[in-house]
């Protein structure tokens, strides 16, 4: 996956092959605040990440994986195709009616160029979507969307790191549990385990797989990363990494990164718990990179934030 959608470039989804790190933009950064519903702008203003170098997802294999999506356009999608344009962010259902997605996904600059909450009603929600034209998937409708307190949605990455870049999302009816649809844990759930520097993790999304093609690819996209430490992550990005936070990067089998860009925003970061059958848990969601490139991306730490999250969408 790679794409403009984490920390300081938003994460969106991308038809196409995947980008190569040599197809990067040279020292750009990415930012990760301005959906797709409007044209990524590479310079600073993106608002999704996608999955540079990435691999198709079969059905079933990421049942948590939801769609955030515009609920119609107000303009002419050209080039785009209307299923590529409505593509707005990723998200990761934590039950039955809710989904963690990323603070900076919810937001949107008015045509004052203030930037201010995008109402429930403008967007949709799909569950169980692997191929992102599938139109026999329905809409969902919103309940309401809660943002993190502590998120200020003018940070702007990488000058001002983006903290608790998180929201949840209430459907206004439960989703049916199937092989397509299932809720993930969250991180902590089965234990005090932290993963180590090193340990793999997974990231889907329909972010862009080229920095030169907005386009969302057809299909979901997986990237497998490694987690890597705050501090390299610090170092690398030139930037401080908070401790809610954590970083995590790939390297494909010809050497070209592995990572998220424009359009992967909000979507889920993956891994085996060290306990409980190795089972799968929400480590992250994608919130900013500095360029799609070899450097970690940057993602909100699930288990920071696991206090809230079950407060406010009432986990048990």
């Amino acid at each position: 996956m790679f794409g403009e959608a984490i920390g300081s470039k938003p994460i969106a989804p991308v038809a196409g092959r995947l980008m190569t790190g040599r197809e990067r933009v040279e020292g750009a950064r990415i930012d990760l605040n301005q959906p797709l519903a409007r044209p990524p702008i590479i310079s600073g203003t993106g608002n999704q990440p996608l999955v540079l170098n990435g691999i198709p997802v079969a059905a079933g294999n990421a049942q948590w994986q939801v769609q955030i999506r515009w609920a119609s356009l107000r303009f002419d999608p050209a080039p785009m195709t209307a299923w590529q344009k409505k593509h707005l962010c990723g998200g990761a259902l934590i039950s039955a009616r809710w989904i963690a997605t990323a603070a900076h996904c919810v937001f949107i600059k008015d045509d004052a160029g203030q930037i201010v909450p995008i109402a429930p009603d403008r967007l949709r929600i799909r569950a169980g979507l692997v191929t992102i034209d599938n139109d026999t998937v329905p809409d969902r409708t919103i309940s309401q969307i809660k943002v993190h307190p502590d998120y200020d949605p003018s940070d702007r990455v990488p000058s001002v790191p983006r903290l608790h870049d998180i929201a949840l999302i209430e459907l206004n009816e439960d989703l049916p549990v199937s092989s397509a649809i299932e809720a993930i844990p969250l991180a902590g759930d089965f234990g005090d385990d932290v993963l180590p520097a090193g340990a793999s993790a997974q990231v889907t999304g329909w972010g862009r797989t080229a920095i030169d093609d907005e386009r969302p690819p057809a299909k979901l996209q997986r990237g497998d990363l490694h987690i890597v430490s705050l501090a390299d992550c610090s170092t690398q990005n030139g930037v401080p990494v908070e401790s809610s936070m954590l970083c995590a990067v790939g390297i494909d089998s010809s050497g070209d990164p592995v990572t998220v860009c424009n359009g992967d925003s909000g979507g889920p970061l993956v891994a085996r718990s060290l306990a409980a059958h190795r089972r799968r848990e929400l480590l992250g969601l994608a919130s900013w990179t500095s360029a799609c490139d070899e450097r970690p991306a940057v993602f909100t730490d699930i288990r920071a934030h696991r206090q809230w999250i079950r407060e406010t969408a009432g986990l048990p």
